[in-house]
């Protein structure tokens, strides 16, 4: 069973948690003199990419509840980084795009990045490096499945459910 433990720990799962922390980390340092942690990353990232992305969406991007993309999206637009505005079609959600500053931020977060990972991946090679990036992204893609993870994990959470069901 110990062995199993230590299989578990050092299996994929293991080292994406244990290299995002490690990232975390590194930006967190990196980027503490501009007051803004390294989770800010992955948000201004998305928004980027997304530019006028709602902030519903960008939760279910981020893989986080909604609460949590409003406290951030509201510091950021706090310091200036992003805009938010009511969208038309639904006036109960806000769409968010980056500003000028935003840009600025997203381009200092992205060299931060990018000097991480020219750190941490120097020892392997530029194939290697682009055959792990589509195993990640396949496996990414896979998980986007939400019902796999709502689904009764075992029989017993399956009568569970079901009796849960029954109620209502």
């Amino acid at each position: 069973m110990n062995n199993e433990k230590k299989n578990h720990a050092e299996g994929f799962a293991g080292l994406i948690a244990r290299l995002e922390r490690k990232h975390k980390r590194y930006m967190n340092r990196a980027l503490a003199a501009e007051g803004i942690t390294g989770v800010t990353y992955t948000y201004v990232m998305a928004i980027k990419n997304n530019p006028g992305i709602s902030q519903e969406r960008l939760a279910e991007i981020q893989g986080v509840d909604k609460s949590r993309v409003a406290r951030l999206v509201r510091k950021l637009e706090l310091g200036g980084y992003l805009s938010r505005n009511l969208l038309p079609q639904d006036r109960r959600q806000y769409s968010v795009t980056l500003t000028d500053e935003g840009i600025k931020l997203y381009q200092l977060l992205s060299d931060k990045s990018a000097e991480w990972e020219k750190l941490v991946c120097a020892g392997v090679c530029k194939e290697d490096l682009r055959k792990m990036i589509d195993v990640l992204k396949r496996i990414e893609y896979c998980s986007q499945n939400k019902n796999s993870f709502t689904e009764p994990v075992n029989r017993t959470d399956k009568i569970l459910t079901d009796k849960k069901n029954e109620k209502e």
